[in-house]
């Protein structure tokens, strides 16, 4: 998420909370777990609860290639 918000220039930050954007939204956080005991269950075993298959998708799509420099710049 961080990557997602730190990726967008200051006056185009409102997109990231946009509901019609779509960067903040279930294809970001797609969980791994039925329930939240399971979720329990999964950190104790240092498992992880998000899916970083989605997580590395939402960010490409929305930071594309870019370097700490370019977003910085």
């Amino acid at each position: 998420m961080g990557a997602v918000i730190c990726g967008h220039k200051y006056s185009d930050l409102w997109k990231v909370f946009d509901k019609d954007y779509g960067a903040i939204t279930v294809h970001l956080l797609h969980w791994k777990f039925k329930d939240y005991f399971e979720a329990i269950q999964m950190l104790r075993n240092g498992q992880t609860i998000m899916d970083p298959v989605y997580i590395k998708d939402a960010v490409y799509k929305y930071c594309k290639d870019m370097t700490f420099l370019e977003i910085f710049e």
